[in-house]
């Protein structure tokens, strides 16, 4: 039996993914540095237009989970949010960016299982790759052709799960057009 297709198939799997998912980092990186910049810009209105409270927890909203904490003071405080200035109102500003840091959590999530699915394909194709030949379990002809299908299952469901990746990705643009 020649074995070749199936090194070639583990190697392209690997290469695809590595690709697409390092493409697909790049435009996250791009994308989520917009998403900061507009969640700066409402969390500064809010903070000049609005007590003082709020000051502390913007200063530490850089932090990991900060603006959900800056979010919620900021809703504490929802009543005394009744300033107007050139973002709109407070209310207003809160609601964006609400939806802006909503969305920055919905891509860490979803690039975070998606990066996940990538490591373990990539890693089990490369433990696959050396074991499918004649002197191993794996290099029988049914056990071989199993275990590719499965890794080939997996590769698919990998790349689903992008999908959320893309979703999150292209309704941030169709906000963006809006504007």
């Amino acid at each position: 039996m020649d074995y070749s297709p199936f090194y070639y198939t583990y190697s392209t799997i690997s290469q695809t993914l590595a690709g697409a998912f390092g493409f697909l980092g790049a435009v996250i990186v791009y994308k989520t540095q917009e998403i900061q910049v507009s969640v700066e810009q409402f969390g500064k209105a809010l903070v000049t237009y609005s007590p003082t409270e709020l000051e502390q927890p913007f200063k530490s909203a850089r932090t990991p989970g900060g603006w959900v904490r800056f979010l919620e003071k900021a809703r504490s405080l929802t009543p005394e949010l009744g300033a107007w200035h050139p973002l709109g109102s407070n209310a207003e500003c809160l609601a964006a960016l609400t939806t802006q840091v909503d969305l920055l959590l919905a891509i860490k999530k979803s690039l975070r299982r998606s990066l996940l699915n990538t490591t373990a394909t990539i890693a089990t194709c490369f433990i696959c790759m050396p074991l499918t030949n004649k002197d191993t379990y794996f290099g029988r002809p049914l056990v071989a052709w199993t275990v590719l299908g499965g890794v080939v299952l997996y590769a698919i469901v990998t790349l689903w799960s992008y999908y959320p990746l893309v979703k999150d990705l292209v309704q941030l643009g169709r906000e963006g057009k809006e504007d």
